[in-house]
């Protein structure tokens, strides 16, 4: 395992454990549902941005373009 991955695994590692203070912290103001649904909302405006990269693209790029049957 190269030094890079092992970088990346650890910044994983420590996204996903501390996580659970802020999680802690937003359900003494929200019920479990809201804070759920904020998640969702945040997750999908982070991923917006990079779908719409995608999309353009592929307009824009003969190479990225798929071929027509």
């Amino acid at each position: 395992m190269s030094r890079l991955h092992a970088n990346l695994l650890l910044f994983a590692a420590a996204l996903w454990g501390f996580g659970n203070v802020p999680q802690k912290t937003v359900l003494d103001h929200l019920d479990p549902l809201s804070a759920v649904g904020m998640r969702c909302l945040i997750g999908g405006l982070l991923v917006l941005p990079l779908m719409l990269l995608g999309v353009v693209a592929r307009l824009w790029c003969p190479l990225v373009r798929e071929k027509p049957s």
